[in-house]
């Protein structure tokens, strides 16, 4: 089922409760950066709540957060409309407002990993501390098969998973995700993450080629019958999913 039209839910959104719908639209604007709603993960409003919002968004964010949360609350979208109100993402913003940024960012970094759907380095491949088009493409597929494979319930083998999509012959690239140039290049030492999933980037720059990706990657992660769980593996401990 798509997601609802952003105009049409701004609009039920001002009829029901006009003193947020400005605050809600500025939010979604930023989220999507024009992109269908559909389009956005998990990762998308993680980052938009926890570094974007609150380094290059002005206002009262927490009244910016708060008003997404509703409008996404009324399109149906209630696990991504719980981050927006949740106790994190409150302390995240205080921490940016009272402690400064490196406090806030050390908050948001430490926040995403514990939602289990910030893809991990594996043997083959380092993330970039800055990614190019193929391997920003590349991350986002990758988290949106992890967000899959802890909503359907699977316990998940985030190193797995992810190895297992990035050496996957790819029809749409006609060869594996490693064969692609950004993998050959010099690997990044231990701890040169980037900032998580490119922080900021949001769905427009990140752009059809990646949301492309997501999907094969999604329709890869798992078995039909459950989405997510490596195929002939037991699968480790689930990650922690951010309530």
């Amino acid at each position: 089922m798509s997601a609802p039209d952003v105009t049409a839910l701004l609009a039920e959104l001002e009829r029901s409760e006009p003193d947020l719908a400005e605050d809600a639209r500025t939010a979604v604007e930023w989220l999507t950066g024009g992109e269908p709603l559909e389009t956005v993960t998990q990762l998308d409003v993680c980052e938009f709540l926890w570094y974007t919002l609150p380094l290059k968004v002005g206002g009262d964010h927490e009244r910016l957060a708060r008003s997404l949360g509703r409008l996404l609350l009324i399109g149906g979208m209630e696990r991504y409309a719980a981050l927006c109100v949740s106790p994190t993402t409150t302390q995240i913003l205080r921490a940016y407002a009272r402690e400064g940024e490196d406090a806030g960012t050390a908050a948001y970094q430490e926040a995403l990993e514990s939602t289990g759907v910030l893809p991990p380095d594996v043997p083959d491949l380092r993330w970039s501390m800055i990614m190019g088009p193929e391997e920003l493409g590349a991350h986002v597929a990758c988290s949106a098969a992890l967000e899959l494979a802890i909503i359907a319930g699977a316990a998940v083998d985030r190193v797995a998973l992810t190895r297992r999509w990035l050496t996957e012959p790819r029809a749409e690239l006609g060869s594996d995700e490693l064969d692609q140039p950004r993998a050959r290049r010099t690997p990044q030492p231990l701890g040169a993450r980037p900032r998580p999933g490119q922080a900021g980037a949001g769905p427009a720059v990140r752009g059809a080629v990646a949301r492309a990706g997501a999907r094969a990657a999604a329709a890869r992660a798992a078995p039909a019958a459950q989405p997510g769980r490596d195929r002939g593996e037991e699968p480790a401990a689930a990650p922690v999913a951010l309530a």
